[in-house]
C-alpha cells in the first residue's frame, strides 16, 4: 500500500483503494470526464492530484 501512497497516476483500482470510492463510481466519473485520466490501449490511468482538486473544487 505505501507505493500507491507515493504515486500520483493511478490504475482504476488503485485509485479505488485510495479514495474509498467504488471501481464502478470511478468509471462513471471517467465516463463523464470527471477526473483527468490518460486511455492506453486497454487501461485508464488516473492523475489523483488533477482529479482530487477537480472533485474537491466542483
Amino acid at each position: 500500500m505505501e507505493e500507491i501512497e507515493n504515486k500520483n497516476i493511478l490504475t482504476i483500482k488503485e485509485f479505488s483503494l485510495r479514495t474509498g470510492l467504488s471501481v464502478k463510481a470511478i468509471r462513471k466519473l471517467i465516463i463523464d470526464h470527471k477526473l483527468v485520466f490518460i486511455k492506453t490501449t486497454q487501461k485508464f490511468y488516473i492523475d489523483y492530484a488533477k482529479s482530487m482538486e477537480i472533485l474537491w473544487n466542483r
